[in-house]
Protein backbone atom coordinates (compact mmCIF):
# COMPACT_ATOMS: atom_id res chain seq x y z
CA UNK A 1 0.00 0.00 0.00
CA UNK A 2 1.10 3.44 -0.79
CA UNK A 3 0.82 6.04 2.22
CA UNK A 4 1.55 9.37 2.50
CA UNK A 5 3.00 10.97 5.66
CA UNK A 6 1.78 14.29 6.78
CA UNK A 7 3.34 16.46 9.66
CA UNK A 8 0.44 18.43 10.79
CA UNK A 9 0.93 22.16 12.17
CA UNK A 10 -0.94 24.83 12.27
CA UNK A 11 -0.88 27.24 9.33
CA UNK A 12 -2.93 30.04 8.07
CA UNK A 13 -3.65 29.97 4.16
CA UNK A 14 -3.44 33.11 2.75
CA UNK A 15 -5.12 34.49 -0.61
CA UNK A 16 -2.61 34.53 -3.15
CA UNK A 17 -2.37 36.83 -6.49
CA UNK A 18 0.37 35.65 -7.96
CA UNK A 19 0.76 37.45 -11.26
CA UNK A 20 4.55 38.15 -12.43
CA UNK A 21 4.54 42.13 -13.53
CA UNK A 22 4.03 42.91 -17.63
CA UNK A 23 6.65 44.60 -19.31
CA UNK A 24 6.17 46.36 -22.41
CA UNK A 25 6.66 45.40 -25.75
CA UNK A 26 10.46 45.53 -26.84
CA UNK A 27 11.56 44.21 -30.26
CA UNK A 28 8.96 42.16 -31.00
CA UNK A 29 9.77 39.63 -28.01
CA UNK A 30 7.26 37.65 -26.09
CA UNK A 31 6.01 38.54 -22.48
CA UNK A 32 4.77 36.41 -20.28
CA UNK A 33 2.46 37.43 -17.22
CA UNK A 34 1.61 34.19 -14.91
CA UNK A 35 -0.91 33.96 -12.97
CA UNK A 36 -1.76 31.13 -9.81
CA UNK A 37 -4.89 29.69 -8.08
CA UNK A 38 -5.48 30.63 -4.98
CA UNK A 39 -4.11 27.52 -2.69
CA UNK A 40 -0.83 27.54 -4.13
CA UNK A 41 1.42 25.44 -2.04
CA UNK A 42 3.15 29.20 -1.47
CA UNK A 43 1.14 31.99 -0.38
CA UNK A 44 1.11 35.54 -1.79
CA UNK A 45 3.38 35.14 -4.93
CA UNK A 46 5.45 33.20 -7.21
CA UNK A 47 9.04 33.11 -5.24
CA UNK A 48 12.41 33.51 -6.91
CA UNK A 49 13.31 30.43 -8.65
CA UNK A 50 10.10 29.32 -9.68
CA UNK A 51 10.60 27.62 -12.99
CA UNK A 52 7.98 26.45 -15.46
CA UNK A 53 7.72 24.74 -18.66
CA UNK A 54 5.65 26.63 -21.94
CA UNK A 55 5.01 25.97 -25.32
CA UNK A 56 3.61 27.57 -27.83
CA UNK A 57 1.86 25.87 -31.27
CA UNK A 58 1.16 28.17 -34.55
CA UNK A 59 -2.11 28.03 -36.11
CA UNK A 60 -1.29 27.16 -39.64
CA UNK A 61 -4.83 26.76 -40.83
CA UNK A 62 -8.54 28.15 -38.98
CA UNK A 63 -8.08 24.52 -37.13
CA UNK A 64 -6.67 24.50 -33.81
CA UNK A 65 -2.80 23.20 -33.67
CA UNK A 66 -1.99 20.01 -32.12
CA UNK A 67 0.88 20.07 -29.59
CA UNK A 68 3.80 17.28 -30.44
CA UNK A 69 6.79 16.84 -28.24
CA UNK A 70 9.14 18.75 -30.46
CA UNK A 71 8.73 20.57 -33.78
CA UNK A 72 6.37 23.00 -31.98
CA UNK A 73 7.10 26.68 -32.49
CA UNK A 74 8.41 27.08 -28.95
CA UNK A 75 9.52 24.03 -27.45
CA UNK A 76 9.44 23.47 -23.33
CA UNK A 77 10.82 27.03 -22.99
CA UNK A 78 12.05 27.19 -19.25
CA UNK A 79 11.11 30.27 -17.42
CA UNK A 80 12.42 31.56 -14.33
CA UNK A 81 10.83 33.69 -12.04
CA UNK A 82 13.62 36.25 -10.53
CA UNK A 83 11.67 38.34 -7.61
CA UNK A 84 10.06 40.61 -10.04
CA UNK A 85 9.59 38.97 -13.84
CA UNK A 86 10.10 36.12 -15.80
CA UNK A 87 13.23 35.37 -17.50
CA UNK A 88 14.54 32.98 -19.86
CA UNK A 89 16.10 33.05 -23.89
CA UNK A 90 14.74 35.48 -25.96
CA UNK A 91 11.43 34.43 -27.64
CA UNK A 92 9.76 36.47 -30.32
CA UNK A 93 6.56 36.36 -31.88
CA UNK A 94 5.15 34.46 -34.66
CA UNK A 95 3.31 36.23 -37.23
CA UNK A 96 0.66 33.50 -36.56
CA UNK A 97 -2.09 33.32 -33.84
CA UNK A 98 -0.37 30.62 -31.25
CA UNK A 99 -1.68 28.02 -28.67
CA UNK A 100 0.24 28.64 -25.49
CA UNK A 101 0.45 25.77 -23.00
CA UNK A 102 2.78 25.90 -19.23
CA UNK A 103 3.40 23.31 -16.58
CA UNK A 104 4.47 23.92 -13.25
CA UNK A 105 6.95 22.63 -12.01
CA UNK A 106 9.19 22.80 -14.65
CA UNK A 107 9.37 19.34 -16.12
CA UNK A 108 11.03 17.28 -19.08
CA UNK A 109 8.69 15.02 -20.66
CA UNK A 110 9.50 12.40 -23.16
CA UNK A 111 5.45 12.27 -24.37
CA UNK A 112 3.05 15.25 -24.61
CA UNK A 113 0.63 12.65 -24.49
CA UNK A 114 1.51 10.98 -21.11
CA UNK A 115 3.56 11.97 -18.82
CA UNK A 116 3.45 10.33 -15.40
CA UNK A 117 3.59 12.90 -12.98
CA UNK A 118 3.87 11.38 -8.47
CA UNK A 119 3.72 13.70 -5.33
CA UNK A 120 6.45 13.31 -2.87
CA UNK A 121 5.48 10.73 0.28
CA UNK A 122 7.00 12.94 2.45
CA UNK A 123 5.34 16.68 1.72
CA UNK A 124 7.59 18.60 4.85
CA UNK A 125 10.81 17.95 3.05
CA UNK A 126 12.69 21.70 2.83
CA UNK A 127 12.77 23.62 -0.62
CA UNK A 128 16.70 24.13 -1.29
CA UNK A 129 18.82 26.24 -3.47
CA UNK A 130 18.33 23.19 -6.30
CA UNK A 131 15.32 21.85 -5.60
CA UNK A 132 11.32 22.48 -5.02
CA UNK A 133 10.01 21.30 -1.09
CA UNK A 134 8.19 17.89 -1.20
CA UNK A 135 4.68 20.20 -0.69
CA UNK A 136 5.32 22.23 -3.58
CA UNK A 137 7.19 19.83 -5.71
CA UNK A 138 3.54 18.05 -5.79
CA UNK A 139 1.35 20.48 -6.61
CA UNK A 140 0.86 20.47 -10.15
CA UNK A 141 -0.46 22.93 -12.50
CA UNK A 142 -1.40 23.63 -15.80
CA UNK A 143 -2.44 26.70 -18.19
CA UNK A 144 -3.19 27.14 -21.61
CA UNK A 145 -4.35 30.36 -23.65
CA UNK A 146 -5.58 29.97 -27.20
CA UNK A 147 -5.40 32.16 -30.33
CA UNK A 148 -3.03 34.57 -28.93
CA UNK A 149 -1.82 37.55 -31.17
CA UNK A 150 1.39 39.80 -30.48
CA UNK A 151 -1.46 42.38 -30.64
CA UNK A 152 -2.32 41.37 -27.72
CA UNK A 153 0.43 42.75 -25.94
CA UNK A 154 1.29 39.24 -23.53
CA UNK A 155 0.46 36.18 -23.09
CA UNK A 156 -1.47 35.50 -19.75
CA UNK A 157 -1.73 32.41 -18.51
CA UNK A 158 -4.01 31.25 -15.62
CA UNK A 159 -3.01 28.04 -14.30
CA UNK A 160 -4.96 25.71 -12.31
CA UNK A 161 -4.55 22.78 -10.36
CA UNK A 162 -4.41 18.97 -11.75
CA UNK A 163 -3.68 17.13 -7.98
CA UNK A 164 -6.44 17.17 -5.27
CA UNK A 165 -5.45 18.80 -1.88
CA UNK A 166 -6.01 17.18 1.52
CA UNK A 167 -5.52 18.77 4.43
CA UNK A 168 -5.71 17.02 7.96
CA UNK A 169 -6.84 18.66 10.62
CA UNK A 170 -5.66 17.09 14.06
CA UNK A 171 -7.65 17.59 17.02
CA UNK A 172 -8.44 16.51 20.76
CA UNK A 173 -11.04 13.72 21.59
CA UNK A 174 -13.14 14.23 24.36
CA UNK A 175 -10.70 12.01 26.43
CA UNK A 176 -7.57 13.36 25.35
CA UNK A 177 -5.96 14.92 28.15
CA UNK A 178 -2.62 17.62 27.77
CA UNK A 179 -1.35 19.52 24.86
CA UNK A 180 -1.24 18.03 21.50
CA UNK A 181 2.77 17.22 20.71
CA UNK A 182 3.87 18.96 17.84
CA UNK A 183 5.87 16.28 15.62
CA UNK A 184 2.18 14.48 15.24
CA UNK A 185 2.49 12.26 11.84
CA UNK A 186 -0.55 11.22 9.84
CA UNK A 187 -0.67 8.49 7.49
CA UNK A 188 -3.13 8.43 4.88
CA UNK A 189 -3.34 4.90 2.99
CA UNK A 190 -5.01 3.67 -0.65
CA UNK A 191 -4.49 6.94 -1.98
CA UNK A 192 -3.45 7.36 -5.68
CA UNK A 193 0.09 9.50 -5.46
CA UNK A 194 0.56 9.52 -9.28
CA UNK A 195 -1.30 11.26 -11.98
CA UNK A 196 -0.89 10.20 -16.10
CA UNK A 197 -1.42 13.64 -17.72
CA UNK A 198 -2.01 14.72 -21.13
CA UNK A 199 -0.36 18.01 -21.65
CA UNK A 200 -2.39 18.79 -25.21
CA UNK A 201 -5.77 18.96 -22.88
Amino acid sequence: KKYITVIATLAALMSCQKEGPSEALSDNQIVFELGLPATKATPETFEAGDKVSVWAVEYTTEEAPELQIGGNFLNNELLTYDGSKWTGRTMYWSTKPCDFYAVYPYIKPSSVESYIFEIAADQNSAKTETALGGYEASDLLFAKAEGVKREDGKVSLKFKHMMSKCVVNVVKGPKFEGELPEDIAVHIYNTVTTADLNLAN
